[in-house]
């Protein structure tokens, strides 16, 4: 048997032809993965699979975000020119394990890390498949460096063809598929600020220099703002013709989108702030709480604080600055991360006070321009 025709056959039997209506193909590849390769700790096998379902129906890395960057990956390579059904299974496999280390169940699951902790894994194991010792080299390298643009890192220049693919498609298309730059754009934009906003999430825009947003690193968070992340992404180091030229279309549409997208969530956030006012200054109940970040990664709930007995502004003032109960990281800022939770006749509504603190829509827009461009 050649060695092509083996390695397809490994390929089709972990990481099967992926299809969005039938993810859990790829749950049950992963677990026989787990099965081979660990066959006599059952322990970690029943850790492994409870970690595979978590990735598997995660929103933002998971089972769709494979998906969606395994066909980015498709559709790169067909517009340049380049398409080869025979290492369709090498990007499927790259697709599929490229995030999965978030999910393992091991010591120090550091998100920042894991494109080097998977590349680890992939080495370790690659020797008990059918694979050749250059294609695992290849598929570690992928995983490996799929990451560097988010740490200000150049990729280096021998990366293989489908190593790149793997980077590029996963900026451009790891929130959703499609042909629209408009598109790509919007999905990006609502898949980043879902993230954010929620009761343990962190601002979306702080007071920072450009330089200080250059030192954004991937998972700083309430390290940093949400914009940085998106500065993150716009800023990405292409190599290919085709990923050149689809970055080059996002960039151009941004503004009008981002003035849609961002113009929506500042209206939200102000009429929320508008009702609050209103209700205090009728004599309404009104229960109001900052919400944060728990420092004990094992909590599931958010912390507490009372909010000052002042005005509702100058609560959203004083949330906007007040810092964390996090580690200080020398060199990165304060952590901050507050949010309002809003409490009166209706369900507790949250703010985000790094957007109602913005007087005006424009001043808002205004201040998104001058941290991404």
């Amino acid at each position: 048997m050649s060695q092509s025709i083996a390695e397809a056959r490994v390929y089709d039997r972990f990481f099967p032809p992926l299809e969005a209506a039938s993810v859990s193909l790829w749950s049950n590849g992963l677990n026989e993965l787990a099965r081979t390769v660990l066959p006599d700790a059952m322990d970690y096998l029943s850790r492994f699979r409870a970690a595979v379902n978590k990735w598997e129906s995660h929103p933002d890395h998971g089972a769709v975000h494979s998906y969606n960057v395994f066909q980015g990956m498709m559709h790169l390579a067909k517009l340049d020119g380049r398409f080869y059904p025979a290492r369709s299974g090498f990007c499927r496999a790259a697709a599929v394990l490229h995030d999965l280390f978030q999910f393992l169940p091991m010591e120090d699951p550091v998100s920042r890390q894991h494109p080097q902790r998977m590349a680890q894994a992939v080495r370790y194991f690659g020797a008990k498949f059918n694979l050749s010792t250059q294609t695992v080299s290849e598929l570690a390298r992928a995983i490996g460096h799929h990451d560097d643009s988010l740490f200000s890192k150049k990729p280096p220049a021998n990366l293989p063809y489908e190593s790149r693919l793997l980077a590029h498609a996963d900026r451009l298309y790891g929130a959703g598929l499609s042909e629209s730059a408009e598109e790509l754009v919007r999905t990006a934009l609502l898949r980043n600020r879902t993230g954010g906003f929620q009761p343990q999430g962190w601002h979306f825009i702080r007071d920072f220099t450009l330089e200080e947003r250059r030192g954004w690193r991937y998972g700083d968070r309430w390290y940093s703002d949400n914009i940085s992340a998106v500065r993150g992404d716009l800023q990405g180091n292409f190599q290919t013709a085709a990923a050149q030229a689809i970055a080059e279309a996002r960039k151009a549409v941004f503004p009008d989108v981002a003035a849609s997208v961002y113009g929506a969530d500042y209206a939200a956030s102000r009429q929320v702030l508008a009702d609050w006012e209103r209700a205090v200054e009728s004599g309404q109940p009104v229960a109001v709480r900052l919400v944060g970040k728990n420092p004990d990664r094992n909590a599931g709930e958010p912390i507490l604080r009372e909010a000052p007995a002042v005005s509702p502004s100058e609560i959203v003032r004083y949330a906007f600055s007040c810092p964390l109960p996090l580690p200080v990281i020398p060199g990165k800022p304060a952590p901050t991360g507050w949010f309002i939770q809003i409490s009166t006749a209706g369900a507790p509504r949250l703010l985000d006070p790094s957007v109602a603190r913005f007087g005006s829509a424009d001043d808002f827009l205004q201040a998104i321009n001058q941290a991404l461009f």
